[in-house]
């Protein structure tokens, strides 16, 4: 008999574990934070499933790759449960949208209120002031003077894809930021170094579409972190729109390069110029550039036919910083 009750009176191992457990609140990591969600559910510990929860739902797609999170969130939850892929999106999606613009504010309409120091490089927009103000981050250093990039939300981050510096040299790096952890993450490269493109979120996917030059479109998956080529537009586009309508991609307005005539550099002037201006000199219009003369025809509009036609570029790309809402 009191063997028995020295055994009754015996804590249990679950005893033992679950105080250990409960101090692993404030050590949620990257690292454990599935194994020990795993363990909140099996030992019943709503504390630590609920703070597992919070850091997932945090560091969404970082947690999306990991190789243990499918087995914890199977593709078809039973009828009427929210699997944990979606649970952990609802609580990413929650709040107050802001709008948010990068770029130099140094002056301007955009200017920030108020700010000391170095201006910033990111602004939230406040409705009630309706007023500018910092965003407590900044660009990343490799985002600096970048040009002509890709800009869209997806799962509450915000991406930043592709472009060009200011050597004109065109990049494949993409950047999140997430304003939950307050922090921007390099993720995988795209396949091809693109910029004046569209980026749009479309079933919780991204897609590069087309780009200065190339019709090729890439999409990138968060479970993965990769990008991978789909089906390419019919023809290359420049300066076009793009959106997303009921899982579908919309490609609005543009215009092609393909069949144009090419560029030809004449005969070199006696003497260098500045500031010149061009004249018609036969069916052609003739434009000087420094010493060269640069023989060119783009948007000939014929006063017999009415209408406007494209001919070739100009060789320089002249393209504005965007602004991009988040």
């Amino acid at each position: 008999m009191a063997e028995e009750q020295r055994v009754q009176k015996s804590p249990s191992w679950a005893q033992l574990v679950t105080p250990l457990l409960q101090r692993l609140l404030s050590h949620v990591r990257l690292s454990n934070c599935l194994e020990l969600y795993r363990l909140a559910l099996v030992y019943g510990l709503p504390d630590l499933r609920d703070a597992c929860l919070a850091f997932m739902a945090v560091h969404f797609h970082q947690v999306l790759c990991q190789p243990q999170f499918p087995l914890l969130a199977p593709p078809a939850p039973a009828p009427g449960d929210v699997g944990l892929k979606q649970q952990l999106l609802e609580a990413r999606m929650a709040g107050t949208p802001v709008l948010v613009a990068l770029g130099d504010f140094l002056g301007g309409p955009l200017a920030p209120h108020p700010y000391q120091g170095e201006p910033p490089s990111m602004l939230r927009y406040e409705e009630t002031t309706e007023r500018w103000f910092p965003l407590a981050s900044n660009l990343p250093p490799d985002l600096e003077n970048v040009r002509g990039y890709g800009a869209a939300a997806l799962h509450n981050y915000l991406f930043i894809v592709g472009g060009y510096r200011a050597s004109s040299q065109e990049i494949a790096a993409a950047h999140s930021y997430n304003p939950g952890a307050n922090e921007w993450l390099q993720v995988a490269s795209m396949n091809q170094k693109r910029s004046n493109f569209k980026l749009v979120a479309v079933h919780s996917k991204l897609y590069a579409i087309g780009g200065q030059a190339t019709s090729n479109v890439e999409c990138y998956s968060p479970e993965q972190d990769a990008w991978n080529f789909v089906a390419p537009l019919p023809n290359p586009l420049a300066e076009f729109s793009a959106c997303e309508c009921k899982g579908k991609i919309y490609v609005i307005g543009g215009y092609t390069t393909r069949g144009l005539r090419p560029w030809t550099i004449s005969d070199k002037l006696k003497m260098s110029r500045m500031a010149c201006c061009g004249t018609v000199r036969g069916s052609r219009e003739s434009g000087w550039d420094g010493c060269h003369g640069i023989l060119f025809s783009q948007g000939i509009q014929s006063p017999f036919e009415g209408n406007l036609k494209s001919t070739g570029n100009m060789p320089l790309a002249r393209v504005l910083p965007p602004l991009r809402p988040y």
